[in-house]
C-alpha cells in the first residue's frame, strides 16, 4: 500500500486554502496514508488565515524564502509518503484525479512521472504535455483546445509536464531531484528530460487527472510571459541547452514517438487555423450583411428624411399662402366695411342737408 506526500510551496491564503478543499475529493479510491507539507513564504498574518479542512494532515514544515526548485526538494527531504505530489497552491483539483494519476504511475515501472491535463481561465485546455519547437524551447500541447477534444482524452507519454502537477516515486526523486540553478522556471521541465536521461523513465500524462489552473500565482509577479522564461534570460538557455543533450541520447523508438507527437501537434494547429479561418470568413460575411442593412436603412432613413422635409415644407408653404389668403380676404372685409361706412357717412350728411 502506497502512502502519499502532497507538497505545495505557498504565500497566499486564500489560493492554498480552495487547494486543501479539493484534495479529498480529489484522492477518492486511494486508501493510503496522505499527508501535505506546505513551503510557506508568505506573512505570519496570511498563514493564520489558512482553512484546512477536516481529515487532512497539513503541516508548515518551513517557512523560508520563495525559491520553487530549492523549496520542492527540501520539502521532498522532508516527506514520508513513497509516493511525491508536487503541486502549485492556484490549482483546485477534480474527483478522482489524484487516484488516477497514482494509477497511471503504477500501471508500469517505466513511468517516472505523472502530469496532469490542466483547464485555464478560458474553459479550455491550459496544458496536456509540453513539446519543443525547433529551437528548443518547449510549449505546451493543444492549448486553448476543447477541454473534451479527443486529443486531449487519451493518457499517454510526452517529453515533458508541468511542475504545477508532478506525481512521481520518493525513490526516483531523490536520485534526481530538480536542479535549484534554476532562477524562475525550467526546473520541471528539465526534471522530465533528466528522469529520461537519468533514469531510464518516462513522463506520462493522466487525461483523467485535471483540475482548474489559472496559472502564474504561485511563483508571483515576476514571471509575465508565456510560462517558460523569456527568450533571452539564463533559465531558457539553460534549459535548450539541456533539451539539446537529451536529444543527442535519445534511441530510434524515442524519436519516432517525438516525431509523431509533433505530427499531432503540427495536424491540430493546421486544424484550428482552418476553422479560425473559417470562423474569420463567416463574421466577415455576417459583418457585411450588416453593414448593407445599415446602409440601407441609412438610405431609407435619409429618403424618408428628404420626403418628411418636402412635406413639411409643403406644409409650411400652404400654411403662408392660406395666411396670406385669410390676411388678404380680411383687408378685402376690412375695405369693403370702410366702403360702407363712407357710403353712411354721406347718405347721413344728404339726409341732413335736406
Amino acid at each position: 500500500m502506497s502512502n502519499l506526500s502532497i507538497l505545495v510551496v505557498s504565500k497566499t491564503a486564500q489560493l492554498l486554502s480552495e487547494l486543501l478543499r479539493s484534495i479529498p475529493n480529489a484522492l477518492q479510491g486511494f486508501s493510503g496514508d496522505v499527508e501535505v507539507l506546505c513551503s510557506w513564504n508568505g506573512s505570519a498574518e496570511e498563514e493564520q488565515s489558512v482553512a484546512i479542512p477536516a481529515g487532512i494532515e497539513f503541516y508548515f514544515s518551513q517557512r523560508t524564502p520563495y525559491h520553487f526548485a530549492s523549496n520542492c526538494n527540501q520539502l521532498a527531504q522532508q516527506a514520508c509518503g513513497d509516493l511525491l505530489l508536487f503541486i502549485n497552491d492556484d490549482l483546485t483539483l477534480d474527483p478522482g484525479s489524484i487516484h488516477a494519476a497514482i494509477e497511471t504511475l503504477e500501471l508500469s515501472n517505466q513511468c517516472g512521472i505523472v502530469g496532469a491535463k490542466l483547464i485555464n481561465k478560458a474553459g479550455k485546455v491550459g496544458h496536456a504535455g509540453i513539446l519543443f519547437d525547433h529551437t528548443h524551447k518547449p510549449f505546451h500541447r493543444y492549448l486553448d483546445s476543447p477541454v473534451d477534444h479527443p486529443l486531449t482524452e487519451r493518457t499517454e507519454r510526452v517529453p515533458a509536464a508541468t511542475g504545477a502537477f508532478l506525481l512521481t516515486r520518493a525513490r526516483d526523486y531523490a536520485r534526481c531531484p530538480m536542479n535549484e540553478t534554476y532562477i524562475n522556471n525550467g526546473e520541471d521541465v528539465e526534471l522530465c528530460l533528466a528522469y529520461k536521461t537519468m533514469l531510464g523513465l518516462h513522463t506520462y500524462i493522466c487525461h483523467r487527472t485535471t483540475g482548474k489552473h489559472p496559472e502564474r500565482s504561485t511563483r508571483g509577479k515576476q514571471n509575465t510571459d508565456t510560462g517558460f522564461g523569456n527568450d533571452n534570460s539564463a533559465d531558457l538557455a539553460r534549459m535548450r541547452k539541456f533539451r539539446q543533450q537529451f536529444l543527442a541520447n535519445l534511441s530510434r523508438e524515442d524519436i519516432a514517438q517525438e516525431l509523431d507527437l509533433a505530427n499531432r501537434e503540427s495536424s491540430w494547429r493546421d486544424q484550428k487555423i482552418a476553422t479560425l479561418a473559417a470562423d474569420l470568413q463567416r463574421e466577415q460575411i455576417r459583418n457585411d450583411e450588416a453593414l448593407s442593412k445599415d446602409v440601407l436603412a441609412h438610405a431609407n432613413s435619409e429618403q424618408l428624411i428628404s420626403l418628411q422635409r418636402t412635406h413639411s415644407e409643403q406644409a409650411l408653404d400652404k400654411a403662408r399662402r392660406d395666411a396670406e389668403l385669410e390676411i388678404s380676404q380680411s383687408e378685402q372685409i376690412a375695405e369693403r366695411a370702410r366702403q360702407r361706412a363712407l357710403a353712411w357717412k354721406q347718405t347721413f350728411r344728404s339726409n341732413r342737408n335736406i
